[in-house]
């Protein structure tokens, strides 16, 4: 998948989500412990946009089911400390997206695993 092509399909959740099709809690694609949490994930600061890696890496992990956990007052908080710690321990996550605009399936195995790292080595 290229870059374009994964922010056209969380841009369709986002809109589904607003019109509130995934808040049955049983619902398939529920991404978030919380219906508001893909919102809260993609609520962005006016004066500071999220970098497209950081846009890219956030929506791999919702998409993989890896923010379950995370409460939603807290969302917000874990997500800017994930990103953070993703480019501290995983620059080359970063550089590939914003240098290639891809996300491949090896790229996404990537992101899963320093996202379960994170959630290992930091939250636990």
């Amino acid at each position: 998948s290229t870059v374009p092509e994964v922010k056209a399909q969380m841009d369709k959740v986002a809109r589904a989500a607003e019109a509130g099709i995934y808040q049955n809690p049983k619902a398939v694609y529920q991404i978030t412990a919380d219906p508001d949490g893909l919102m809260e994930l993609l609520k962005q600061p006016l004066c500071e946009p999220m970098s497209l890696h950081e846009q890219v890496i956030t929506l791999c992990a919702a998409n993989q089911r890896l923010l379950l956990d995370v409460p939603l007052k807290e969302m917000k908080k874990f997500q800017r400390s994930m990103l953070g710690w993703i480019d501290e321990h995983y620059p080359r996550i970063g550089d590939t997206i914003d240098r290639m605009q891809i996300l491949d399936e090896s790229l996404t195995e990537e992101i899963v695993r320093a996202v379960k790292e994170y959630k290992e080595q930091v939250v636990s």
